[in-house]
């Protein structure tokens, strides 16, 4: 969760240590916006569980077009351009 995520991708990418450096470059495919951060957090959670997994799998991973590979060899596939949010992100959500 972020209330900048191109920040967030550029950490991910760009910082000399954490868990996600091995698994770079890290390419966006997927997004939300929420107008709180409770219904943020609580949509974070859900993902993170069996369900949400599965979720992730069948609606998101399933239905991307496009693959390209990373440095490492890894396949990662990238979502067609899915338009504006029906939810208008703020530069500060208050968190």
């Amino acid at each position: 969760m972020t209330s900048d995520l191109e920040k967030r991708v550029f950490a991910h990418n760009n910082l000399p240590k954490g868990w996600t450096k091995q698994f770079r470059p890290w390419i966006l495919v997927y997004s939300e916006v929420f107008t709180n951060k409770a219904d943020a957090l609580k949509r974070e959670k859900a993902l993170k569980s069996h369900q949400g997994r599965e979720f992730i799998r069948k609606e998101i991973i399933s239905k991307q077009q496009g693959i390209l590979k990373n440095a490492r060899g890894a396949i990662i596939r990238q979502m067609p351009d899915i338009g504006s949010s029906p939810v208008p992100a703020t530069k500060n959500a208050g968190f």
